[in-house]
């Protein structure tokens, strides 16, 4: 990919039936690049802008993402499973998930804008400092312990 003051750009650049190890990214910019069938295993993630850049079946496994936007990077079939991976600084607009569990894969400070939740249940993964705008969990059980036990109103 090529370096353009220290930032990353991927650019028609779509793959399949990967996996990818080891391998972090900071300062990167995809554009219209879809990914599908990957496994994403030790990638931790900063930095990220995605904009038109679709993800389909994709496993991410002890992959920490953080200051990360998904711009108009929908797709009906965004099985993202999270495990050991969590989530900060996350903006998601007109980005939905669905079958996407997240497994002791906490999310915190994230913007949700028509991005809803689809069949993504949270398992030992909360959510702290969330705003979501017409993104519901739909079938998915509770955002928190807190909602859980009814003490909050979502």
């Amino acid at each position: 990919h090529p370096r353009v003051n220290g930032i990353q750009f991927a650019t028609l650049e779509p793959f399949a039936f990967t996996n990818i190890i080891n391998h972090g990214a900071a300062l990167e910019v995809v554009t219209l690049s879809p990914h599908a069938f990957v496994g994403e295993i030790i990638l931790p993630e900063a930095l990220i802008l995605s904009v038109l850049t679709p993800r389909a079946f994709i496993a991410t496994v002890l992959s920490p993402a953080a200051l990360s936007a998904r711009i108009l990077s929908p797709t009906a079939f965004r099985a993202e499973p999270r495990i050991l991976s969590p989530e900060a600084f996350i903006i998601n607009v007109l980005s939905p998930k669905f079958i996407a569990p997240n497994i002791l894969s906490p999310e915190r400070f994230a913007v949700l804008v028509l991005s809803p939740n689809i069949l993504s249940p949270r398992i030992g993964s909360d959510e702290k400092y969330v705003v979501e705008v017409l993104s519901p969990h739909i079938l998915g059980g509770p955002h928190s312990k807190e909602e859980e036990e009814e003490t909050v109103i979502s």
